[in-house]
């Protein structure tokens, strides 16, 4: 009887380093493996152009130089009524508002690109911590494989 239960858990050691290596290719590719290492530099070079779009959208928060635009065009219509009285209050008013949109926009462009770095090595760590996982586990079935 003490052979069989040594036979079965040695079995299940072996399907288990079976699973882990499958899962392990399945998230991030085995780099030991040589045709799952052809498909992950693909997938490498898809997150790069996806990074990349996201820093264009950041530096271009004109979004907040578009409301000065339309503060300007407010005051247009007082120079049409009044031209010599508006001019003077219009060209003082764009200036103040001018320097808060620059603030505003500067704490909004690092935020965003914080989290797309922080995506890549996030998913490194995930790949090792199921290789630790596996490699746990498959060592107390082991050792209870050698004291059954």
């Amino acid at each position: 009887m003490g052979l069989s239960s040594r036979i079965t858990f040695s079995l299940l050691v072996v399907l288990s380093l079976i699973i882990s290596s499958s899962m392990a290719q399945a998230p991030g590719g085995a780099p030991t493996s040589s045709p799952p290492t052809a498909s992950p530099p693909k997938a490498t070079p898809a997150p790069s152009p996806a990074m990349s779009p996201p820093p264009a959208p950041t530096p271009v928060p004109t979004p907040s130089k578009a409301p000065t635009p339309s503060k300007a065009p407010s005051p247009s219509p007082a120079p049409g009524a009044p031209p010599s009285k508006s001019p003077a209050p219009a060209v003082v008013s764009p200036p103040a508002p001018t320097p808060e949109s620059p603030a505003p926009v500067t704490p909004s462009a690092p935020t965003p690109e914080a989290p797309p770095t922080e995506s890549p090595p996030s998913a490194a760590p995930g790949f090792s911590a199921s290789l630790r996982f596996a490699a746990v586990g498959s060592a107390v079935i082991g050792a209870a494989a050698l004291f059954l």
